[in-house]
């Protein structure tokens, strides 16, 4: 009992005492043995607990600190022999969702636990407010999601001869819970803003495949067998599945079309941080979704524009919130000073990536830049410009152009004697999540009520022309 105390806290003259547990001793109503009384007449008390007066002006406060005595039982312990299968979770977009209990081995590594402290847009957060939500939150809603589409197959029986096991569900959900480990700190900005203008290679998937493994090599959660099919699905990788499975392959990261979980969360939570409507439903979607003869995902011709507007609010998020001129600004000084000679020096950030040391790579957080001003802020300037909004200024924007145009005007206005080394570009593209590809063109197909083969489109059913 020495290390189990009890703390109450006052704010006024009236005290009251906390609700007793069903099961757990009144400890209040101990009294002290007579002295004088035959010790062996004597029944043994338990010793008083360790009692703290705090005033405070929030009222009236018990708290139990420590772990209780292992004969002591709280009405909330469960029971031996019980066995917790779900943990429930309380979501800003989802509402009350239920996890695997399973799942909780991994989101309680250190690795997993790193994403509370990567902003999922960012620098964006410097410029929207709002937009402070984390890659943790972002992975729990795509797992929940990936597991309620999963189950949805499985109990319409949309999948043919192939039965949807409860590993099957667990595998997905694992993969929709890590495919953000690897990102860097400010999300897809390390790689633009870093990575790509210091001439290394970096994968945020793969970095997320190998923190996998990192953590599988310590729980032992899945089998050899079981990681490679996880760590497929979070690449979306399709190769060698045997159709029956297609769709697993697709829920999490659909390289076909880009109509995955993934995006159904992140487009939901990107416009609840940033006060913008959804202006889909993505839950209509996975609903009237069912598996193709080939194994594919596909959709009710009735959701043809629900999954138009979705693929819109992307280009919206875009074009008013990802490359917001302030925002590119602040990417473009975050970048300078991650690149800077000292920050190298002290940090090894291309070491890092360049030999993919991934033990020393699961330290670099959104932190890097609290620690950086702490120890450079004299010698690099972009740290005191930022901290004070002393921001790039926008100049003017060019476009649509072609990538190898946008690197000869890059060229071109860095080369003026008037503006020199003084001038940052910033390039980027708007595309439906598959490069030049339009998914309605070749590759997201439609099914109608009665209709065994799922097809495309006829050609101008959602615009003229």
């Amino acid at each position: 009992l020495e290390n189990w105390q009890r703390v109450r806290m006052e704010g006024s003259s009236k005290k009251r005492q906390r609700p007793i547990d069903k099961g757990e001793s009144d400890f209040s109503s101990l009294t002290q043995p007579d002295q004088h009384a035959d010790p062996s007449s004597v029944t043994p008390k338990r010793p008083r607990l360790l009692r703290e007066e705090t005033p405070t002006s929030t009222g009236d406060l018990s708290v139990l600190y420590g772990t209780p005595p292992a004969n002591i039982v709280s009405s909330h312990t469960p029971q031996p022999g019980a066995r917790i299968t779900r943990k429930l979770i309380n979501d800003p977009i989802h509402g009350q969702i239920e996890l695997n209990a399973e799942l909780f081995r991994i989101i309680d590594t250190p690795i997993f636990q790193r994403l509370r402290d990567l902003k999922q847009l960012g620098g964006m957060y410097l410029v929207f407010p709002g937009a402070s939500h984390n890659r943790f939150e972002h992975c729990l809603g795509t797992c929940y999601l990936a597991g309620q589409w999963m189950k949805q197959f499985r109990d319409r029986e949309c999948t043919g001869d192939y039965e949807i096991t409860q590993r099957d569900i667990f595998l997905v959900e694992v993969a929709g819970l890590c495919h953000d480990l690897g990102h860097g700190p400010f999300s897809h900005a390390f790689e633009k803003e870093f990575t790509d203008k210091v001439g290394l290679h970096f994968d945020h998937e793969h970095a997320s495949c190998e923190l996998l493994k990192m953590i599988n090599d310590d729980i032992k959660l899945l089998t050899s067998t079981e990681l490679r099919q996880v760590q497929m699905m979070i690449k979306g990788e399709t190769k060698g599945v045997a159709p029956k499975q297609l769709f697993m392959y697709q829920i999490v990261h659909n390289k076909s079309n880009s109509v995955d979980v993934d995006k159904f969360d992140y487009l939901s939570r990107d416009c609840y941080s940033a006060s913008l409507p959804l202006g889909f439903d993505f839950r209509r979607i996975m609903t009237l979704s069912r598996i193709d003869s080939d194994g594919s995902i596909v959709f009710s011709v009735k959701e043809a524009m629900n999954l138009f507007n979705m693929f819109f609010a992307r280009y919206t998020l875009h074009k008013q919130i990802y490359q917001h001129h302030v925002v590119k600004a602040i990417e473009l000084m975050i970048g300078e000073i991650l690149r800077h000679p000292l920050v190298e020096k002290r940090f090894h950030l291309r070491d890092i990536i360049a030999n993919q040391k991934w033990d020393d790579y699961v330290f670099l957080t959104d932190g890097i830049l609290s620690e950086v001003s702490r120890e450079f802020r004299h010698e690099i300037p972009e740290i005191e410009k930022l901290r004070r909004r002393e921001l790039y200024k926008f100049v003017c924007e060019y476009g649509p152009l072609s990538a190898v145009a946008a690197e000869e005007l890059r060229l071109h206005l860095s080369s003026l004697p008037s503006l020199g080394n003084k001038i940052a570009v910033s390039t980027y593209r708007y595309d439906m999540a598959n490069q030049n590809r339009n998914p309605f063109d070749d590759s997201l197909k439609f099914y109608q009520s009665g209709d065994e083969q799922a097809a495309l489109l006829p050609k101008g059913y959602l615009t003229p022309g």
